[in-house]
Formats: C-alpha cells, structure tokens, sequence
C-alpha cells in the first residue's frame, strides 16, 4: 500500500494533472480505508475534468465517503452531481435512495431506488432498499406484496425469503411462514438466517394446535440445529427454554432461561427471560421466586407491561401465603 501511493506520487509530480494517475491514488486511499484522502483526491479529479466518465465515478465515491461519514445532504448532492454527468447512472439512483432514506426524505428514497430499478431491471439491490424499507417502517403489505414480486424473478434471494417469513408470522400467517423459514434454510442451512429460520421455525412448531407432542419435539429438533451452529445463542436459549416450560420441565426451563440471560446484551431479550422464569416460579407456587424475577426484568426494560401485569398478580400471591402462613 505506502510503495503503491509513494510510486504513484512520483509519477504525480511530473504529471500533476493526469487524470489515470490521480484516479488511481484516490483507488487506493479508498480500499485501504483512508477516506479523507481519497476524498481529498475524488475532488481534484471533479475540478481538472468536470464533465467527464472519471468525474462520475469520483462524484459517486465521494457520495459514499459523506454517507458513511453522515454528511447526509452533501452526500446527496454528489450523487445528484454524479446524475448530471450521466443520468442514467443506476448506480447513483440507487445510493442516492440510501442518502435520502437517511436522511429521513422517504418519499424520494423510494423514487430514487424506482429509477434504479427501471433503469437497471437486472439488478434486485434497489428493490431489496425499497423492500426492506417498507418492512423497517412497518408497512407490512407493501413489503408483502414487493418482495413477493421480487422474489418471483429471484428466488434464492435468502434475505428476502427471511424477511417475508417474517411478515407472515407477524400476520399470523403460521403456515406461509413456515415455508417460507424452510426456505431459507434450502438455500444456505450454515449461516445467521439458517440459524434464526431454525429458533423460529420451533417457535411456530410450539404453537402448533394440531399435535401438541409432536409440535413440541419438532420445536425442540430446529432450535437444537441453531444451537449447533452457533453454540450458546442467548435467542435459541430462550426459545429452549420455552420449550421445556412446554413440557413442563420448569427447573430446566429456569436454568436455560438463566443460560440465556448470561449470553446476552440484549436488555429486552434479558428482561423476557426474566419474565418467563418468574412464571415458572409462579407455576411452581414459589411467589416469592417469581417476585424476585419479575422485578429483575422490570429493572432490564421498566416499560414492559406484560412484566408488570406479572409482578402485581405475584405479588397478591405472595401476600396471599404470607397470611396463609
């Protein structure tokens, strides 16, 4: 890296205003992470040859570095400057979608990843953008209904099919999402999807009302593939021990639930832990357990109302035998 940018600097000295050259240090700054001066040298380009093909790619780098950097508007305004010079640039349409996005201007963010997409029809990134933005912002049939379509025309798109999986079971569509997670799990079953489509594929299995036994071992046989792939995972953990309150092995649930919590961060996965090992206890009659524990999950997230309504309900429990007592 500093032979490559020290030769080419030589060459810069007696060609200061050869393009190929400076296009080539700002190529290198820019892999090797040094933004400020691939900026520095992206600029330099702009200025000695404004209208040209080399301008374009040095106005969309530089509208990457400012995006990144959170420089949201002059990001934008590369891009827009990058379009001039080639307005058929899909590649600009579909980051300047990403600048508006963040930006908070979501009505030209989905205009802009709509040109990309006409322009470059082979493509799916700006369909994807515009998917999962419907899908963030909880505008669940319309991210239904795009990456439906868009999954017709690419259908080992992993994320994709994840996400729609998800949409389902959020519409409670148990069956369309089970497929789905399937799905995902055809395509690559040694990866982070794989390894959620599992844990949530037994979560759809628990609920199953057909056959409660053998939806309980189904639920059991998938979040135990997740745990393979990824050892100690505090969300197939928690999904365990959800498991074993199915199956009544509340001691066991307690301690997997506890497994969980030490393996995680995450202070509302921590305070449902919490919660689930307070009903146990209280199913197991010991309220002064439960109070303990629902009273740690309200410290995680004291907003959780299901935690809350928990501790109150023990809580008259627990005075309950006090005066039995």
């Amino acid at each position: 890296y500093d032979r490559s940018i020290a030769a080419y600097n030589k060459l810069l000295i007696k060609n200061k205003r050869n393009i190929k050259i400076i296009s080539r240090i700002a190529e290198i700054y820019y892999e090797n992470g040094d933004l400020a001066k691939s900026f520095e040298f992206y600029k330099k380009i702009t200025i000695l040859s404004p209208a040209s093909e080399n301008a374009r790619v040095a106005y969309l780098n530089m509208g990457n570095i400012l995006d990144d950097a959170e420089r949201y508007d002059e990001a934008i305004d590369a891009y827009h400057k990058a379009l001039i010079i080639d307005p058929k640039d899909d590649s600009a349409h579909y980051n300047l979608g990403i600048a508006y996005k963040h930006a908070g201007k979501y009505e030209l963010a989905v205009e802009s990843w709509r040109n990309a997409s006409r322009i470059n029809p082979d493509k799916p990134d700006p369909l994807l953008a515009l998917s999962k933005y419907y899908y963030e912002n909880n505008h669940f049939d319309f991210a239904m209904d795009e990456y439906q379509r868009l999954l017709r025309r690419w259908p080992d798109l992993q994320e994709a099919h994840f996400i729609l999986a998800t949409i389902y079971y959020k519409k409670n569509l148990l069956d369309y999402s089970k497929e789905e997670y399937k799905r995902v799990v055809e395509i690559n079953n040694n990866n982070d999807f794989a390894r959620k489509a599992y844990i949530n594929l037994g979560i759809i299995a628990l609920k199953s009302k057909k056959d409660k036994i053998k939806g309980i071992e189904k639920a059991m046989s998938y979040i135990q593939k997740a745990l393979l792939l990824k050892p100690g995972d505090a969300e197939a953990l928690f999904s365990m021990g959800l498991v074993y309150m199915e199956k009544d092995m509340l001691d066991k649930a307690i301690d997997t639930f506890h497994q969980s919590i030490l393996s995680t961060r995450d202070s509302r996965l921590i305070a449902d832990a919490y919660n689930h090992i307070g009903k146990c206890y209280y199913n197991q009659a010991r309220y002064r357990k439960a109070l303990q524990s629902f009273t740690m999950g309200l410290k995680e997230e004291p907003t959780f109302e299901e935690i809350r309504l928990n501790r109150r309900v023990a809580m008259q429990a627990y005075e309950e035998s006090l005066q039995k007592n």
